[in-house]
This record gives structure tokens, C-alpha cells and sequence, in this order.
């Protein structure tokens, strides 16, 4: 298990009181969609998550019942969110009898309330999120996240019996398989915003840093679930032992927690020496 740094943040909870008398024992809503709001602010974030950057606060998170909890009021720049990742925060407890409900709007971000299971789900596609809090004309606390850019995967390319000869095992009996990896904290705090996939690569045999033969694209179906293993089949007639293999992975997939696919830039090479 990784390190926990104060950007354990991901998986922030909204405290009953969050420094605020006034949000003692408050209500909240049937799941619904919160009302959005406009914020001329609102841009495309440029700053990467490091989760091993603490904020500015020093103190430690403190964990309740395995949920990060901050203390919003000493702690206002400990809770970030990730672009178009779902992020679970806990909602207000019920309130007593008649008490006017909770209202909440958002501007940077889709939110759901779901009341039954006291969660709000926050999707935001800008930065900053602004996140309000009525009851009923009074607003009760405005709280504003920043958001960041994903960390990004890396692929792992790996030749199938690269410990083998060529003369025992030719390369058109061979695979490359292609896998992402997601960042490691991110694949702890929101797992189901970290299935990563390679989509499009390109796989050719080099001799003396010169192209040997035509290259193979390698373009994934978009309903192909598994990663990706390329035969080697069009190269192995080619191949030497001294030459390698250059594989350039040119574009990724990312399948986010309600199921969209999100294509992901990406500009990596890689080698693999053949024996």
C-alpha cells in the first residue's frame, strides 16, 4: 500500500458540522442531479495530480471509519478532484423533523445527490468546482476545489519468450503484449476512473537503427476488453538476432467510472532487443 499524503483528498467527506454551526444535522434531497451554475473562471485545468506534493496545510488527514475526512475549516486547500473522474463524498446527516433541506448547486461540475445512500457523486469536466449549499434562499457555505489533470499511465511492452533464441523460437511463433497501467494512487482511490487501455501502437523491426520490412498497426477494436496481444508474424521472416523491435504507442483509452470511453493523447516508444 502506497504512502498516505494529505491528498488522500480524493475521497474527501462533507462533515456534519464542516466548521459551520449552522450545518448541524442538515437534510438532504432524493438523488438527483444538483442544479448547475455558470463561473466565468471556469477553465480546462493545466496542473498534473502529484500525490506525493502535500498541500499547504501541514497537518495530517484524519480517517474515520476508512474515509478521509478533513476539517474544512483549517483545512480549505485539502480537497482536490480530478478531472472527468466520479469522486464519492458523504452528505449531511437527515434532519429533524421539518427542517428545511439542503439545496445545492455546482458550477464546473456534474453532481448527483443520492440521499438514500448519502453520497454526492462530483464529476468535474473545469477548474475550479464550486459547490453551494441552501437552505432555502440562505446560503449556508460555498466550498471551492481545485481540480487536476490525471497523472499519467504507463505502458508496459512485453515480448512473449524474450528469453528465448530466435533459432529456438522464431518471432512468427511470438506476441507483444501491450498494457496500461494506471498511476498507482490513482488506481487506489478511484479505481473504476483508472481502467486504461492501448487503443492505436505501431510495431516494426529495426536493424543498425534502420526500418526492416513494413511496419504493423495496431488498432484496437473499441469493443475489445482485453489488452492488447499483437502476433509477430509479418515481421519474424526479417528478423536477426541484434535486431529490436521499436514499438510506438501513439494513443490510449480511458474507461471512466459510469462506463464512457475517453481517448487519452499519448507519444511513447520503446525497445526490445531480439537474441
Amino acid at each position: 500500500m502506497p504512502t498516505m499524503y494529505l491528498m488522500r483528498s480524493t475521497v474527501c467527506g462533507l462533515l456534519v458540522g464542516l466548521g459551520v454551526g449552522a450545518l448541524s444535522a442538515p437534510a438532504v434531497l432524493a438523488q438527483t442531479k444538483v442544479q448547475a451554475v455558470t463561473n466565468p473562471q471556469e477553465r480546462q485545468p493545466e496542473q498534473v495530480w502529484d500525490f506525493t506534493k502535500r498541500t499547504r496545510e501541514a497537518s495530517l488527514p484524519r480517517i474515520v471509519a476508512g474515509v478521509w475526512v478533513p476539517d474544512w475549516a483549517t483545512q480549505p486547500d485539502s480537497c482536490v478532484l480530478l478531472l472527468h473522474c466520479r469522486h464519492s463524498l458523504s452528505a449531511p446527516q437527515p434532519t429533524p423533523y421539518k427542517q428545511t433541506p439542503f439545496r445545492f448547486t455546482a458550477s464546473g461540475a456534474t453532481v448527483t445527490l443520492d440521499a438514500d445512500n448519502r453520497f454526492l457523486f462530483i464529476t468535474p469536466f473545469a477548474d475550479p468546482v464550486i459547490l453551494r449549499a441552501y437552505r432555502g434562499r440562505k446560503l449556508v457555505f460555498t466550498y471551492r476545489f481545485r481540480v487536476f489533470l490525471l497523472p499519467p499511465p504507463t505502458v508496459v511492452c512485453t515480448l512473449s519468450n524474450a528469453d528465448q533464441r530466435l533459432e529456438q523460437l522464431p518471432l512468427t511463433d511470438r506476441t507483444v503484449s501491450l498494457k496500461a497501467q494506471p498511476n498507482q494512487m490513482l488506481a487506489v482511490f478511484l479505481p473504476d476512473d483508472a481502467r486504461y487501455r492501448v487503443s492505436q501502437a505501431e510495431i516494426s523491426l529495426r536493424r543498425a537503427n534502420e526500418p526492416v520490412g513494413a511496419p504493423i498497426q495496431v488498432v484496437v477494436a473499441p469493443d475489445q476488453t482485453t489488452h492488447a496481444d499483437i502476433g509477430l508474424g509479418p515481421l519474424g521472416a526479417e528478423a536477426r538476432a541484434g535486431d529490436e523491435l521499436l514499438i510506438r504507442v501513439s494513443k490510449l483509452q480511458r474507461k471512466a467510472a459510469n462506463d464512457e470511453i475517453e481517448e487519452v493523447s499519448f507519444n511513447q516508444q520503446y525497445t526490445i532487443p531480439l537474441r
